[in-house]
């Protein structure tokens, strides 16, 4: 299936790649040395919110980065067409699901009560010891 994505990266994008690293450790150092803790939460919030813009801005102009865009939003289109049980298919289901569990619940009780017995009854009659 072709998508159209399938560009060949130009070597600017390398470039592109390192200014978004560049970007991101820089954020994280000016954060982390106490520089916009003086400041305050809401600052720190909208310091974040614009290295994110400024970051997905320039991740968005690399070949990569359009091709994970374009599949972000081929996956939504996917999410709407998703047809959702309604309300009486999500009780019968739950309903079989919890019996279900409890067969399988009671069969392992009965696996390990038999295992449980038998262990006991070897290590009763000292055939090892």
């Amino acid at each position: 299936m072709n998508t159209g994505f399938e560009q060949k990266s130009s070597p600017f994008d390398l470039v592109k790649w390192l200014v978004v690293l560049a970007i991101l450790v820089g954020a994280v150092y000016f954060d982390t040395t106490g520089y916009l803790q003086e400041l305050g939460l809401l600052y720190r919030v909208i310091f974040w919110v614009v290295i994110a813009a400024v970051t997905l801005g320039v991740v968005y102009t690399t070949t990569k980065g359009r091709a994970f865009f374009g599949l972000l939003g081929e996956a939504n289109a996917e999410r709407r067409r998703v047809v959702w049980p309604n309300k009486q298919e999500r009780m019968q289901t739950t309903i079989i699901v919890m019996i279900v569990i409890t067969i399988i619940a009671f069969i392992l009780f009965l696996i390990d009560s038999g295992f449980d017995f038998l262990f006991k009854l070897i290590l009763d009659s000292k055939l090892f010891i």
